[in-house]
């Protein structure tokens, strides 16, 4: 029957006293805003024995093992997150903060507070009274709270404001059966501070640079605190900012409006190699350690060295090496080699940082390629770099093997005559060549000695020019000559003013006569 008894008071006051009218008034001359109307105001009794389904209550925490006589137990709790029942959460769930400094809030934080009366004793409590020194709560329960009972209080949040430490306490009072009182206590604490933050950030307008670019900073300082902070300066030793004054810094001028100072580098050859270009900003105030923001910007850089032989001869083939290799802080794409004179097209792709490719490429040398040196120029480009370097090689036609080559006739269109004789010697410095060349129609008469002349034996060809006397239209001359056998040599001739116009070009099959090679 007692037990039926206690079950029918407990459902009593969850209808009737779910919040206590002293709380009320208590709200009333602080008004609290209230987040969710139906968890806002609780009070709800809770017992170790309602486990059984068949009984209502709402279950509570665990009480452990009840003391022998009265005893009164009091917890507070503070909280940034809401309390939330049923069913009852434990105090121990939530952080305890009995020493200074306590929970660490900025002004107008949201602040929750919770209660927990148990009565952990062997005897009936009557007339529990429950202060809390900050005035949020001043309640009187009524009723009794039975061994293994206990009540479960909280309030919606107040918004903390004043600054400071504050140390604040629950006091829970009630009378034993004797009429004899008994108390407990429980201390908690915060504190209210400002708390000042200054903020950096460096940026850079460009992703990828190169030698010679200039390199955009932005550097943005703001206070990211709720204080305002003082005799703020910046410093960038790489950007020649020292200690530059930017004053005061309001809680206005956050990160929506921060002070914005612009900064300019020109990227040098010192800036090489594997490491990007960095630089660090660093604010300071009187009120906050110093921060500090890092910008990197990767250098683009490519190579190109290309190397060959030192000497050639018409016919001979030889070969050209061509090295490319990344020598900046930017991984490189699309990179290609052109060297038109080798007819080179080479698609190397990407190179990493530090990477380097080669390849040989082969060229024979042509009659064209007379008088020499045989100049040919090799470019290097990427998606990174807008006009990328080259490097050349020349090198010097030198003697040709060894033969002779002579011949006499006429080519062209009738009337015309020539006669050659070129010699090539082995360990013979220079060669000679001379020609005398007629066309009546044109009243040419061409005569003259070889500044250049090569002769190759592989394919029996030479190719001489130099000087011509004779005619005073004519400044130049050159000469190509072709012994194929018995029948179908070739022979062309060209004539040039002083500014290498072409006056005159005959070119056909040797008739009659030929043009004969023979070795030395």
């Amino acid at each position: 029957m007692a037990k039926r008894l206690l079950c029918l008071a407990i459902v009593i006051l969850l209808i009737g006293i779910v919040v206590p009218l002293p709380v009320v008034a208590a709200l009333e001359i602080q008004p609290q805003e209230v987040v969710n109307s139906e968890i806002s105001d609780y009070t709800v009794m809770f017992s170790s024995e309602f486990t059984d389904p068949k009984l209502e209550g709402i279950p509570g925490p665990p009480l452990g093992p009840p003391s022998v006589g009265p005893s009164l137990l009091v917890k507070k709790r503070i909280s940034l997150t809401p309390f939330l029942a049923p069913p009852v959460p434990a105090p121990e769930s939530y952080p305890s903060y009995p020493t200074a400094p306590g929970l660490i809030l900025p002004p107008g934080s949201h602040l929750y507070y919770a209660w927990w009366i148990y009565n952990n004793g062997s005897e009936p409590l009557y007339n529990l009274n429950l202060i809390d020194s900050e005035g949020i709560m001043n309640m009187t329960f009524e009723g009794t709270i039975m061994p293994g009972q206990g009540l479960f209080l909280f309030i919606p949040y107040r918004t903390v404001n004043t600054l400071g430490l504050h140390e604040t306490y629950a006091t829970g009072t009630s009378t034993m059966g004797s009429g004899e009182s008994i108390s407990s206590r429980d201390d908690q604490c915060y504190t209210v501070a400002l708390t000042p933050v200054l903020a950096i950030d460096k940026s850079a307008a460009e992703s990828t640079v190169e030698i010679g670019d200039t390199i955009h900073y932005t550097i943005k300082v703001w206070n990211a605190g709720n204080a305002n902070l003082t005799n703020v300066v910046l410093n960038d030793s790489k950007l020649g900012i020292v200690s530059q004054s930017i004053g005061t810094l309001t809680t206005s001028q956050n990160a929506a409006n921060p002070v914005i100072i612009n900064a300019n580098y020109v990227v040098t050859a010192a800036d090489l190699g594997s490491t990007p270009v960095e630089n660090t900003a660093t604010a300071d105030s009187t009120e906050t350690d110093p921060v500090s923001d890092s910008c990197s910007v990767p250098v683009a850089a490519i190579t190109i060295d290309k190397t060959g032989p030192d000497t050639i001869t018409i016919g001979q083939t030889v070969d050209f090496i061509i090295t490319v290799q990344n020598l900046g802080s930017a991984a490189l794409t699309n990179v290609i080699v052109s060297d038109p004179a080798l007819e080179v097209n080479w698609t190397v792709g990407t190179l990493a940082i530090g990477a380097s490719a080669q390849q040989i490429f082969s060229y024979t040398v042509k009659p064209e390629d007379l008088p020499g040196p045989l100049h040919n120029q090799a470019t290097v480009t990427t998606s990174e770099i807008a006009a990328g370097p080259s490097d050349s090689w020349d090198s010097p036609l030198g003697p040709v093997l060894a033969g002779k080559i002579a011949g006499t006739g006429a080519v062209g269109k009738p009337g015309t005559s020539f006669m050659l004789d070129v010699v090539s010697w082995p360990g013979v410095t220079g060669s000679q060549a001379s020609v005398l060349y007629k066309d009546p129609s044109q009243n040419f008469n061409i005569s003259g000695k070889a500044s250049y002349v090569s002769i190759n034996p592989q394919t029996k060809e030479a190719v001489f020019g130099g000087k011509a006397t004779g005619n005073s239209k004519v400044a130049q001359f050159k000469v190509y000559a072709k012994d194929n056998g018995f029948k179908g040599d070739i022979f062309q001739i060209w004539l040039y003013d002083n500014a290498d116009n072409v006056l005159y070009a005959v070119s056909g099959i040797v008739s009659p006569g030929q043009i004969s090679f023979s070795k030395s």
